[in-house]
């Protein structure tokens, strides 16, 4: 679950976690103006170099909807299996 900090909320718990304080106030950084829509925009390098406009994070998950449930289901049935293999040894 992702849950919304500010940047110095969010440094901190890179702190606690272990990380140093610059590479932890570098993230808590990023998180911050990613959750203000600094990574929503698209450019043109996509078409250029494929002849197709590109797509936003959003459009593209809605479009794959199915594979990344898929995905989602793949990857709890593995980890359920590694528990029961790790309780069987």
């Amino acid at each position: 679950m992702h849950v919304k900090l500010s940047e110095e909320e969010g440094a901190a718990a890179y702190i606690e976690g272990g990380l140093s304080e610059g590479f932890s106030k570098f993230l808590a950084n990023i998180e911050v103006k990613t959750m203000n829509g600094m990574e929503v925009g698209l450019n043109d390098t996509v078409e250029r170099l494929t002849g197709r406009p590109g797509l936003t994070f959003d459009d593209w998950a809605m479009q794959n909807k199915g594979l990344l449930e898929l995905e989602s289901w793949l990857f709890r049935f593995l980890i359920a299996q590694q528990y029961t293999d790790a309780v069987h040894v």
